[in-house]
């Protein structure tokens, strides 16, 4: 799938410096960067470069609310864990779908969970020539530094983790 992606940007855009993602879409820059060598530079924001047991717990936890169309109560668990470590959910943190679509949302949301849980973007990240740059929320709880591709006292020129104050998964809201 990750190649695929790549091979339809490199036959059908023009040269990319920057890919950018927040969330799944971080872990899927990231992922990319291991195709796209030509590309200058991944932005990362709040996305996990792999899944640890923790997270794993979580993601599970919102895939067996969905499985059972429980979609309130998943999005519920979601803007918790969303929210920083500590806090309750603000309006920022709430997502809504309308109720004539649950099923395609609960169908939509496991999907793209199951996506996210076969996903190290690890793997070949060394070798990539440019620059990275992941953004996190000093508390969040679903992207968290322990589950990053980068390693925070590994930061360089070249690969640098900038943590947010005070905010959660939802960075550019909190």
């Amino acid at each position: 799938c990750i190649r695929n992606l790549a091979r339809f940007i490199q036959d059908n855009l023009p040269k990319i410096d920057l890919i950018a993602g927040y969330a799944l879409g971080g872990t899927v820059a990231l992922k990319l960067a291991r195709h796209l060598p030509e590309t200058t530079k991944i932005l990362c924001l709040s996305g996990p470069g792999f899944i640890d047991d923790a997270l794993r717990g979580k993601l599970q936890a919102l895939r067996d609310l969905l499985v059972k169309d429980d979609l309130e109560g998943c999005l519920a668990s979601l803007s918790a864990f969303v929210a920083p470590r500590g806090k309750a959910p603000g309006i920022q943190h709430l997502d809504r779908i309308a109720q004539h679509d649950v099923q395609l949302g609960c169908r939509r949301m496991l999907k793209g969970f199951g996506f996210l849980l076969n996903l190290d973007a690890r793997l070949g990240l060394e070798d990539y020539p440019g620059k990275i740059m992941c953004m996190l929320g000093e508390h969040s709880q679903l992207a968290t530094t322990a589950n990053l591709a980068i390693r925070p006292a590994f930061s360089d020129s070249r690969r640098r983790l900038a943590l947010v104050p005070d905010a959660g998964m939802r960075i550019l809201l909190d």
